[in-house]
């Protein structure tokens, strides 16, 4: 993709709340090793590869994490109509003036004329780039996804939003995942178009219909307050799901959706 768009550096939402990144080590928690991030383009470069990263989420991870204390975290803040569970991964790499955007059924690297850490940023006014996917660096949340927005409303994190985080991101420093799962913004979730085909640079949500499949890895989970226990229960799988599946040798993705309902035998 060739087009530039270039941030308006004039504009108070273009240095809206640059995130804080942290230059040692300290809490959450004391001594315990976290990533450091020194730019924002750093925060998505160091993201693995699927199949790199994939085989980590255990059953231990999936038993005691994701359907454990960051599910209740999740319920307990009544934000599962907000916030998903994401398994931090990447499908290319970008340059440093560049975010990976979604808007409508694409999300393609844009350039946005500026290295600089700005979290959201003005788009000459046609619209904004803001975050829609975060992982922790000790405390701090910091994007690596985003998604455009052509309304002046809605940028930040409210406060309750970022006590959340922070609760969060405790957590998960103290399960040591903060290398592994990170957390989404779900309201804007396509239901139709759920399977993700990674061509390029390009990713293209599309219609699951008649898909394959098989050898597919998890990515993305979310949850309802209908389901509170810590097991998997097959009569009551409260989890909407990302999927994403590697086509050979070609590192292209598909990432499949599912949901399911509450269906009590």
């Amino acid at each position: 993709m060739g087009t530039t768009i270039h941030a308006q550096s004039t504009d108070p939402l273009a240095a809206m709340k640059t995130p804080h990144f942290p230059t040692s080590d300290g809490d959450p928690g004391d001594n315990e090793e976290h990533s450091i991030f020194n730019t924002l383009h750093e925060a998505y470069q160091t993201l693995p590869l699927v199949d790199d990263v994939a085989k980590q989420v255990t059953p231990a991870v999936k038993k005691d994490a994701i359907y454990g204390s960051l599910k209740h975290l999740i319920l307990k803040h009544n934000l599962e109509a907000k916030f998903g569970i994401t398994l931090l991964h990447r499908h290319y790499d970008i340059e440093p003036h560049e975010r990976v955007v979604q808007h409508g059924p694409v999300m393609w690297p844009w350039d946005i004329g500026t290295t600089q850490n700005q979290v959201t940023v003005a788009l000459n006014g046609n619209g904004y780039v803001k975050p829609r996917a975060w992982r922790f660096a000790g405390l701090d949340n910091v994007p690596f996804e985003y998604e455009y927005t052509a309304v002046d409303k809605d940028h930040e994190l409210t406060d309750a939003e970022l006590d959340f985080l922070g609760e969060f991101a405790k957590e998960i420093h103290r399960l040591g995942l903060q290398d592994l799962l990170g957390i989404r913004d779900v309201q804007n979730l396509d239901k139709k178009h759920t399977l993700e085909l990674t061509v390029n640079r390009c990713n293209v949500m599309v219609d699951p219909a008649d898909k394959p499949r098989d050898s597919m890895t998890q990515t993305l989970w979310t949850f309802s307050q209908q389901c509170q226990h810590d097991k998997v229960d097959p009569s009551c799988i409260t989890c909407a799901y990302q999927m994403c599946h590697e086509q050979g040798d070609s590192h292209a993705y598909h990432h499949e959706k599912f949901s399911t309902k509450h269906a009590r035998a």
